[in-house]
């Protein structure tokens, strides 16, 4: 099977956010070069109330099974914000170093954390981000939760007020077991090259909450990155982030 030169970058977005908001950065990436790819989440949007626990967590593993085994593909994952969550529980069995065991030369090669979030094996994200509640950015529901009033300023701060309030309508409902759900088979202890980026103008997680959670997963390996951002880098720091995904490519990639 002939292969891309260059690995593809496979982005898992935020709670709430749908590939409409990445897409500006994908096109950057592809004046690079690059190949990217952004799937529509099943947890969010139409059928949030819906959704059966883990949706997300088997909709990304099974892309990423269609680019690992059947294209071929040596893998960059790019997980932003909430995405830290259901990305981190689909990656295992899929990494490189796994898959060459299995006579696969391709597979999963690096994982990129954006200001993400990063959970404990068992624990879930609402105890993550707020101590078991959620934070002021969320309305929850039964079922779903919603962006705040206070959402669009606190996630898209670098942003001017006309364009923070366009990404903001472009938020969906996320089911709310999102993010309640115990976290299984992260990919804390896989053998694949891990890089935070803090985002240390952030105005949903600070510095010290990004590294709080960076302490509890990280074996000392990881490489750790910081830009002068907001939340939502993709958007507003779109150069810098580009350079900081292609020093996340590996040396034998």
């Amino acid at each position: 099977m002939e292969k891309s030169t260059k690995p593809i970058f496979f982005i898992v977005q935020g709670t709430m956010h749908v590939p409409e908001h990445w897409a500006p950065f994908q096109a950057k990436l592809t004046a690079e070069g690059y190949q990217s790819r952004c799937i529509a989440l099943p947890e969010i949007g139409a059928n949030a109330r819906t959704s059966p626990e883990y949706d997300n967590v088997n909709a990304i593993q099974e892309e990423l099974k269609k680019l690992v085994i059947k294209e071929g593909k040596e893998v960059i994952v790019v997980l932003h914000s909430a995405g830290g969550n259901p990305g981190s529980q689909a990656i295992k069995g899929l990494e490189r170093t796994f898959q060459k065991s299995q006579g696969n030369p391709s597979g999963i090669i690096g994982i990129v954390f954006i200001a993400a979030f990063l959970i404990p094996e068992g624990s879930n994200l609402a105890m993550a981000a707020a101590g078991g509640q959620l934070p002021n950015w969320a309305e929850p529901d039964a079922k779903t939760v919603r962006p705040s009033a206070a959402t669009g300023e606190l996630l898209f701060s670098d942003l001017p007020k006309s364009e923070q309030e366009h990404w903001y309508s472009l938020l969906e409902p996320h089911a709310v077991h999102g993010a309640i759900s115990p976290v299984r088979n992260a990919c804390w202890g896989l053998d694949v090259p891990k890089m935070f980026v803090i985002t240390t103008n952030d105005k949903v997680a600070t510095v010290e909450w990004q590294e709080n959670m960076l302490m509890a997963v990280d074996n000392g390996t990881w490489t750790i990155e910081r830009l002068h951002s907001d939340h939502s880098p993709f958007l507003t720091h779109q150069k810098e982030l580009v350079n900081l995904l292609k020093q996340a490519i590996p040396s034998s990639a």
